[in-house]
């Protein structure tokens, strides 16, 4: 039974969601449109001590060690231009998308619980919400957010599939203007689907028109032109750095600012707005940077040695911003980083702000 059959007033038959979900869901994606075409681009490298690469013992995300050298020493990157997927009789539910003999998945959701409620139908629905942006704060935060500047037709209804509860969407939201109805179970006729994981100057546009319109919204920040740590919040998946009690005790002696990633996003602009330099450990908190930072600043990752892992070196780098490394020392539990280390890191980043100089 095709969901085209479904009974009258749209209600779906939860016995056909629990047959469709038996069978693992289907990798073949309609075709999709790119927009845009992949160019080249000038970016400037990371800076960071090739001693400290001695200390990896295992990258994130099964890439290769020398993958994550390649990106952090590239001086020319090609663009990845976003995507337009479309879906033709669709129901949305649970984070799966159902089609006609078709199963694909989105999210982790409760489609068998939700199958029974009467969805909306509409004759086109946009949504901009890609995998890893219902996954990962920071994609939703830096992807989904920049895929909202995508042309789209008038026509069409902008939702959003139900995200995790996140404390900082709404912040950003109306910081950048942006409107997030979301809806778990919904009919249409047509969806289409806009992701845009990946980074081009049109992002780079896009990016930059959202942390003017953050800059618009938003009191002057208290470190202007300063440096800000950033801690992992607590639901975060836990990194653990055995002495970082004691490097913030050092840091903020310092003068620098210490800020917790879950006291909500208007503390944390609050917090980072404009400064030079955001230091933390390698995770979603830091895409707050994306936005904070000012124009021409850095960012200091501390990476955790068993998982080495630069993804923020590439919206930092199109940004034109500074991207500096410091790995930790492995230890039996966790790991530990040497707050000179830090220091030395910062005078670097900072000599580079201040020269522009290609170190």
């Amino acid at each position: 039974m095709g969901l085209r059959a479904r009974p009258r007033y749209g209600q779906v038959i939860r016995s056909e969601i629990t047959r469709r979900l038996r069978r693992r869901h289907s990798d073949d994606w309609p075709a999709s449109e790119l927009l845009g075409t992949a160019e080249t681009f000038d970016v400037r490298p990371a800076i960071y001590d090739p001693e400290h690469l001695q200390r990896v013992v295992k990258t994130g995300f099964d890439r290769t060690m020398e993958s994550e050298v390649e990106k952090l020493d590239a001086r020319v990157v090609r663009s990845t231009p976003p995507k337009l997927t479309v879906f033709e009789d669709v129901l949305s539910c649970g984070g799966r998308f159902f089609g006609p003999g078709t199963n694909h998945f989105m999210a982790k959701g409760q489609p068998i619980r939700q199958a029974f409620q009467v969805p909306s139908e509409y004759d086109h629905v946009v949504i901009t919400n890609s995998s890893l942006g219902l996954r990962y704060f920071g994609h939703w935060l830096r992807d989904d957010c920049a895929a909202r500047g995508l042309a789209r037709p008038s026509t069409a209804i902008l939702k959003s599939l139900v995200r995790p509860d996140w404390s900082d969407c709404r912040f950003y939201e109306e910081a950048f203007d942006q409107a997030w109805p979301e809806e778990a179970v919904f009919f249409a006729r047509k969806l289409s689907v806009l992701t845009d994981i990946g980074f081009s100057p049109d992002k780079r546009r896009r990016l930059n028109v959202l942390r003017g319109q953050l800059r618009q919204k938003s009191q002057a920040g208290d470190n202007r032109d300063g440096i800000v740590y950033i801690r992992r919040g607590e639901t975060s998946v836990p990194r653990t750095m055995a002495n970082e009690d004691a490097l913030v005790a050092r840091l903020s002696d310092a003068g620098i600012t210490i800020v917790e990633a879950e006291t909500g996003g208007e503390t944390i602009a609050r917090a980072m707005l404009d400064a030079a330099i955001v230091i933390g450990i390698e995770g979603s908190q830091l895409t707050h940077a994306t936005y904070n930072l000012r124009e021409n600043g850095a960012l200091l990752v501390i990476q955790p040695p068993d998982r080495f892992y630069n993804p923020h070196h590439e919206w930092a780098r199109l940004l034109g911003m500074r991207y500096g490394v410091v790995v930790g020392h492995a230890r039996t539990s966790g790991y530990v980083v040497d707050a000179d280390d830090i220091f030395v890191m910062m005078d670097r980043l900072m000599a580079a702000l201040d020269t522009r100089s290609e170190i």
